[in-house]
């Protein structure tokens, strides 16, 4: 029973999946195609990724999933597109060797680049509550986001935030980190 993930960790996975399939390099979707296949691709997804999600005690949940994930697919296209932001990747598999030989890997959700090239690191989070995150941002602790931005960017400058898919905000400093 410990090894089945909890709702929150399924529909985040559902929404990775959903995300890598409709956020292909290049221009981001436009508004409605985004959730147009969203809602195209959602039922085959929990099938594969997230079939707990049909058991009746998560039957809310997965409702939710499917109201709120196109939702929010739509929403991070217009946050790529308002951004003139270009999609790079999703689910870039990156690793890298740090200081005293703390050896990291991970995979990056979403790297798109800005109209300068810079990169921006881009972490989707599936959360009942954005408040840790922003606290995150605010006090400097990050370092997911900062991890990510070392070992895609190296040492040039880039953007990197939390795209909080359930609250369909991104989260982000206002400045350069």
């Amino acid at each position: 029973m410990r090894s089945i993930p909890d709702a929150n960790q399924l529909l985040g996975n559902l929404a990775h999946a959903l995300a890598h399939e409709i956020f292909a390099p290049g221009a981001p979707p436009a508004l409605d195609e985004a959730a147009r296949r969203a809602r195209e691709r959602l039922d085959s997804l929990v099938d594969q990724l997230a079939a707990p999600l049909k058991l009746p005690e998560l039957a809310t949940h997965f409702a939710d999933a499917r109201e709120r994930l196109p939702v929010a697919m739509a929403e991070l296209a217009r946050v790529l597109s308002d951004n003139d932001l270009q999609i790079e990747e999703t689910e870039r598999q990156v690793s890298a060797t740090f200081e005293n030989a703390l050896a990291v890997r991970g995979a990056v959700d979403l790297v798109a680049r800005d109209r300068n090239g810079r990169h921006v690191i881009i972490d989707l989070k599936w959360t009942h509550s954005g408040k840790k995150r922003f606290d995150e941002l605010k006090v400097g602790n990050a370092v997911q986001l900062a991890t990510y931005g070392a070992m895609v960017a190296g040492d040039a400058p880039y953007r990197a935030g939390y795209y909080l898919l359930n609250q369909r905000q991104f989260a982000t400093l206002t400045e350069a980190g």
